[in-house]
């Protein structure tokens, strides 16, 4: 089983490696085989660091996406892990 920060580490990758993508909590959940309040609590997490942004699409359903200051937030985040 994964924990939170290494399923966090994983949507990072991701986002690093494609940054147009986009995701909802269901495709988090399905990934990872979770439940869906796990992966909302993940990308919650992450949208409190400033990682990634929600917008609605369709009928209210949440798309997530990488964060416009993405690159600069990740750069500070190391540096604090770091010190």
């Amino acid at each position: 089983m994964e924990s939170g920060s290494g399923r966090q580490a994983y949507i990072l990758k991701l986002l690093s490696d494609n940054p147009k993508l986009t995701f909802t909590i269901k495709e988090i959940q399905n990934r990872f085989n979770t439940v869906y309040q796990t992966a909302r609590t993940d990308i919650i997490g992450l949208e409190e660091f400033g990682l990634i942004e929600k917008t609605t699409s369709g009928k209210k359903k949440l798309v997530y996406y990488r964060a416009g200051m993405f690159d600069e937030r990740v750069r500070e985040l190391t540096k604090m892990i770091t010190r």
